[in-house]
């Protein structure tokens, strides 16, 4: 008897442990302030100063070059689709699209490669092989070249971004639409913009430094200030993109609160795994955690997502003090940490920011039930255990 007594003591004092005691914070939940710091990339150190250094590594110290030369007359590319006309002979009239190889097929002239020529550039130098080899003369020498649509560019996008990696702008759908309105002549594609591209990339981080951001170009680097997407103006100042170019985003070293929020260059929104199976609830349908409570806008925390994931709320006594789990990583760093936080405290501090931590993209939050609720489990799954014996000594 005395056994049982000391193993049900055991039990119940185990009824008290609400979440697991040893969690992987790496001690920067320190008194219950949480902060996340960047770490420099494919390392666990802390990243302080060092956006020259990494760019340095990415780009072998390159002689900084004047924005300006970014706003000269943009250079052909594959995929694109251009119109030629010519009155003095008709058969060239049509469309042609720039292989791969960056060339044209032209009657009379063949595999004509206009990859990076200008626009004018490549007029001219049309109009030349046509004279040169007798198909114009000097005096019917007119040729009419415009753009009827760009094709699609890659871009490699790294530093303070949530996925670095290429992406592809200007992806045209298989199906499209009819045109409303007739286009003659002229395009022009929104997709080749900085914050296109940024935003395929998962967006800017919150350690990100928007005054510090470099495009590689045919082995020139260029400074390129985007602060102004934050502030909406002066965006005719920020070039449009090409085939092949480079963008690398500086990182101040800390977390910066004005940048958690949604903007032209940060994530729209963000996907946030959630495991909710407190009682009553035995799977995350009973406790409505669908896909739709998972999508939140970003600069949401962890309050917001406890409400959505319904840790929040039910009887005073028995769900008050629940606690919450959050995994999540720094930036720049693949090694997860988890916080664990009381609703209580949450509560209590939803406007501290070190309390109750802004929420990233792919973070993961657990609920786990009250202590009350723990023991009263504990206690029916004993009384479960032990009636057996019970009944079978007074049967």
């Amino acid at each position: 008897m005395k056994r049982i007594c000391i193993f049900l003591s055991i039990i119940f004092i185990s009824a008290c442990q609400v979440v697991p005691k040893h969690l992987d914070d790496r001690g920067q939940d320190l008194n219950g302030a949480f902060t996340r710091i960047v770490v420099a990339e494919d390392q666990e150190r802390r990243l302080v100063g060092q956006t020259h250094k990494l760019l340095r590594r990415w780009w072998a110290d390159a002689p900084i070059q004047p924005i300006s030369a970014l706003f000269e007359e943009s250079v052909l590319q594959a995929g694109d689709l251009l119109e030629l006309k010519s009155a003095a002979l008709k058969v060239l009239n049509g469309r042609y699209q720039v292989n791969q190889s960056g060339a044209i097929e032209v009657p009379y002239l063949g595999a004509i490669k206009v990859s990076e020529f200008s626009l004018s550039q490549a007029k001219h130098y049309l109009l030349a092989q046509l004279t040169h080899q007798g198909w114009l003369n000097e005096a019917s020498s007119h040729l009419h070249l415009s753009v009827v649509e760009k094709g699609s560019i890659r871009v490699h996008v790294a530093g303070a971004i949530f996925n670095q990696g290429d992406v592809v702008l200007g992806l045209k759908p298989t199906q499209l639409p009819a045109p409303t309105v007739r286009q003659d002549y002229g395009t022009f594609d929104r997709q080749r913009s900085f914050a296109t591209a940024i935003q395929s990339a998962g967006g800017v981080r919150p350690d990100a430094d928007l005054s510090e951001v470099y495009l590689k170009r045919n082995e020139q680097v260029f400074k390129v200030n985007l602060s102004a997407y934050l502030s909406g103006h002066a965006k005719h100042a920020i070039p449009d993109l090409l085939d092949g170019d480079h963008i690398y985003v500086g990182s101040t070293g800390f977390q910066q609160s004005d940048l958690i929020r949604p903007t032209p260059l940060t994530p729209p929104g963000i996907r946030v795994f959630m495991s909710n199976l407190t009682a009553p609830a035995l799977n995350n349908s009973l406790s409505a955690v669908g896909s739709d409570s998972t999508r939140l806008p970003y600069g949401v925390s962890l309050i917001d997502v406890a409400i959505s994931a319904n840790c929040i709320g039910g009887t005073q006594m028995a769900n008050a003090s629940r606690s919450i789990l959050l995994i999540t990583k720094n930036f720049g760093s693949q090694r997860q940490l988890v916080v664990s936080r009381r609703i209580d405290d949450l509560l209590a501090q939803s406007s501290n920011s070190l309390v109750n931590p802004f929420i990233m993209p792919n973070d993961a939050i657990a609920c786990y039930d009250s202590r009350f609720t723990n023991f009263r489990d504990v206690a029916r799954g004993l009384g479960e255990l032990i009636s057996p014996f019970i009944l079978g000594r007074l049967l």
